[in-house]
């Protein structure tokens, strides 16, 4: 999960290991630290300015979080604490993704933070390779991670699939599956208000292709469109971004993690390749008025959520029932106040 453990009075040693590990000889640009002063008041109620804040060191964060280095009086839980440093490190990973080239001094001292904190996870490897400008690699292992946490890939079939196809056959359907198309277009014939038929008039709407049809995306890959109308977020850059933090903050599972830190670097950084387009985008959707309360507040959305939507959720075993009635057993809640519903041109 993101953000899942970090609370607010762990925000003050966790906004300055942030500027101890990344503000490297300053910030690699100008937009990581107005993203993580958004990210920081709205979430953990913490007003900071990550230009001028002084840095924590690595002990300093050990003492506060203590995993089996140390005891600790009162006693605290050594794994409730990895968590809390695992969220840091991911927080690190934040400032990488959002950066174009991603400097070899800020990955290296991630790595270090990262070394000295125990964690180690595939995240770490998807930057490392961006570093390196090893974009085709970080491409595929950054899909591969994600897809490989999702319970609607065919993880069998992949394999033949990526020898005769590529990449794209993480995301996109590369060879007709007419069962699944069928299954797909009978939404049409689910209730009004119904999440089945809302999803059906969704792809209508934009024009998408349906899963198991040639050029549309994959089974695993529409997963995320599900829950882009259970939250009602738009489908450009940062309505995906969205989304995408909103799942990472619902579930546990790694890949949820990685399909939102990745989808910064595609729709932000424009580094990581969209396995749609099958090319870099020109980048910095977050860069607009509201932008960075957005995620925040999707992030907030999806720590409310009481159902991983992510990991061992079927959405065709939902396809008949409202989708006011899902939003309320999930407890999917409506936006924060100051940040009203934006107009889309598929109202």
């Amino acid at each position: 999960m993101f953000c899942k453990y970090l609370e607010p009075q762990d925000a003050s040693i966790v906004a300055g290991a942030i500027v101890g590990a990344c503000r490297v000889d300053g910030w690699a640009n100008d937009f990581p630290p107005k993203f993580l002063s958004v990210i920081f008041k709205e979430l953990l109620n913490y007003d900071c300015d990550f230009l001028t804040l002084p840095p924590a060191t690595i002990l300093e964060v050990i003492d506060a979080f203590p995993a089996g280095e140390m005891l600790s009086f009162p006693p605290i839980c050594p794994v409730h604490n990895l968590k809390k440093r695992e969220e840091l490190i991911d927080l690190l990973i934040t400032v990488e993704m959002l950066c174009n080239p991603v400097p070899a001094e800020l990955v290296k001292s991630i790595d270090v933070w990262a070394d000295r904190l125990g964690i180690h996870n595939q995240r770490l490897v998807v930057g490392r390779d961006m570093a390196r400008n090893s974009i085709h690699r970080a491409h595929h292992e950054f899909w591969r991670n994600v897809m490989s946490g999702s319970d609607a890939l065919n993880a069998e079939q992949l394999p033949e699939l990526l020898s005769r196809h590529g990449t794209r056959a993480y995301g996109m359907t590369v060879e007709l599956d007419q069962s699944e198309l069928d299954r797909w277009e009978a939404l049409e014939n689910c209730p009004s208000g119904s999440l089945g038929r809302g999803l059906w008039d969704f792809y209508k709407k934009r024009g998408f292709v349906f899963p198991g049809a040639i050029g549309g995306v994959n089974h695993a890959l529409a997963h995320h469109d599900w829950l882009h109308l259970l939250t009602d977020f738009d489908t450009n850059g940062l309505g995906e971004i969205e989304v995408f933090a909103f799942a990472a903050a619902t579930s546990p599972s790694p890949a949820a993690t990685m399909a939102f830190l990745g989808h910064l670097s595609i729709f932000q950084a424009g580094v990581l390749i969209h396995v749609i387009k099958g090319q870099q985008y020109i980048g910095h959707d977050l860069e607009i008025p509201e932008g960075s309360v957005r995620v925040a507040d999707a992030i907030r959305r999806g720590k409310a959520c009481n159902r991983d939507l992510w990991i061992g959720f079927n959405p065709f075993d939902y396809a008949n029932e409202s989708i006011r009635d899902l939003q309320q057993r999930f407890n999917i809640v409506g936006r924060a106040p100051n940040n009203p519903r934006p107009a889309s041109p598929f109202d």
